[in-house]
C-alpha cells in the first residue's frame, strides 16, 4: 500500500536538498530565478520545481550553474530527451530512444 506523504514531500525529494533553508542551493536558485520554470514556465506549485546542475556536478551551487526546472523538464534533461543551450533553453533531442 502506498505511504502518505505529507508537509511538502520530504521523502520524496533527492538527499542532497537537505531542509530548505536560506543557505541551500534550492532556496538560492529559486530566490534569484524565481519559482517557474526555466525550460516552459510552469509555475503553479513550488513543490513540482527542481533546480537543475547545468554542469551535472552536484557539489557546484555557483548560481550560473543552476536553473529551475519543473520536473518534467528535468526529467527530459535527465534522462536524454532534451538539452539546455548555451542561452539556458531547453531544445528537445528528437532522435532520443525512448
Amino acid at each position: 500500500m502506498a505511504k502518505r506523504l505529507e508537509n511538502n514531500m520530504p521523502e520524496a525529494q533527492p538527499s542532497h536538498y537537505g531542509a530548505e533553508t536560506n543557505n541551500t542551493y534550492r532556496y538560492n536558485a529559486l530566490r534569484f530565478y524565481g519559482p517557474s520554470c526555466g525550460g516552459c514556465g510552469y509555475a503553479e506549485l513550488q513543490q513540482m520545481l527542481d533546480v537543475h546542475h547545468i554542469d551535472h556536478t552536484h557539489g557546484n551551487h555557483s548560481i550560473e550553474n543552476l536553473i529551475v526546472l519543473c520536473v518534467w523538464c528535468h526529467a527530459l534533461i535527465t534522462r536524454g530527451f532534451a538539452e539546455l543551450t548555451e542561452d539556458r533553453k531547453i531544445k528537445r533531442n528528437l532522435g532520443a530512444v525512448a
